[in-house]
């Protein structure tokens, strides 16, 4: 493996998983018969390949652009796979809570006149804590991040009150309110 064709990603647990291309040359990693993610990298960009418990790329070059982005996609598939991203968020504010409408949906009301409607993305999966909390978890990072950030886009923290959907261990600094000069 001392080519120069060749550069180690991340090590690979195939006692546990297996990397499988289909017709398309797409590749998957799957894990019993289930298919845990699939990597949006095409055979003929490059190939994918596992050597003593080690994820190889071959074919791209270091000096391509590509090359960091593939190779973090890659170990985020890979260690979500293994294991799954987790975060907890929260809703503050009188009234504010989380509706768990049906499978796939569930709403958010945050202080408007009507209820905010969300969808949850394929690969994610939402569970309601509480009406105030939810625990979302995925094999897919960056979609996790994106799914909450679409969830905190509909009532972000205030500064000065604090309310709002914010992550929950994330600290909030308030700001102090206008004060009076007295003449």
């Amino acid at each position: 493996m001392s080519s120069n064709n060749f550069y180690k990603v991340c090590s690979f647990p195939s006692s546990s998983l297996s990397l499988e291309v289909n017709l398309k040359g797409e590749y998957f990693i799957k894990s019993k018969k289930k298919v845990l993610s699939s990597l949006p990298i095409k055979k003929f960009t490059c190939r994918l390949f596992v050597y003593k418990n080690f994820l190889y790329i071959e074919n791209l070059s270091l000096n391509d652009p590509d090359f960091n982005k593939v190779k973090s996609i890659l170990f985020n598939l890979v260690k979500g796979s293994v294991i799954r991203y987790v975060e907890r968020i929260s809703i503050h504010g009188v009234g504010y809570r989380f509706i768990d409408k049906n499978l796939g949906t569930f709403s958010v009301k945050a202080g408007y006149s009507h209820l905010i409607n969300l969808a949850i993305p394929k690969g994610i999966t939402v569970l309601f804590l509480s009406n105030t909390e939810l625990c979302l978890y995925s094999s897919n990072y960056d979609s996790l991040k994106l799914f909450l950030l679409k969830i905190k886009m509909v009532r972000f923290p205030d500064p000065y009150k604090s309310k709002g959907i914010r992550y929950f261990n994330e600290i909030l600094i308030t700001k102090s309110g206008s004060t009076k000069k007295s003449l």
